[in-house]
């Protein structure tokens, strides 16, 4: 892939690299010229993701990133084996197909710490003085709205649901 925006030898974290968007930025960033390092709790997707990128130096760690205590040597692996950090994508995230009124606290618990709270537990460390690449990391947190464009439980302004 020719592009005027070269990531050549730039080292970036993805999670939920096993599928969506989060794989296609991998794949994407390897075309690119980055080394990526895949994270998400599926190794068999992961490696699935590893086998469509290009050329680098890739890395594979399989991993539930809502255990928070496990992040900081999920990343001291990652600048061990391939080098300091440039760039962080949080691409990890779930929701839950249900109505608003069927949801309960632990739905939102269990949705908040994977779409918010590991994103900003990783970030904090990757921002450590001895992972960051000397010219700065870049983080990139995604969420995609299709769930609230094509969901059958849609809830809009006032509680109603659209369906």
């Amino acid at each position: 892939m020719n592009s005027a925006f070269s990531l050549k030898n730039k080292n970036i974290i993805i999670t939920g690299a096993s599928s969506g968007i989060g794989r296609q930025c991998a794949i994407i960033f390897s075309q690119l010229g980055a080394n990526v390092i895949l994270i998400a709790r599926n190794e068999e997707r992961l490696k699935d993701t590893y086998d469509k990128l290009g050329k680098g130096n890739h890395l594979i760690i399989s991993q539930d990133i809502t255990e928070y205590t496990k992040l900081e040597e999920v990343v001291n692996t990652a600048v061990d084996k391939i080098g300091r950090i440039y760039g962080f994508v949080h691409s990890a995230g779930i929701e839950m197909t249900l109505s608003l009124r069927s949801m309960q606290p632990s739905y939102y618990e269990e949705m908040f710490s994977l779409n918010v709270i590991a994103g900003f537990e990783l970030a904090k460390i990757i921002s450590k003085k001895r992972y960051i690449n000397k010219n700065g990391t870049s983080f990139v947190f995604i969420a995609s709205a299709a769930r609230w464009i094509t969901g059958t439980n849609l809830i809009v302004d006032g509680g109603y649901s659209a369906r």
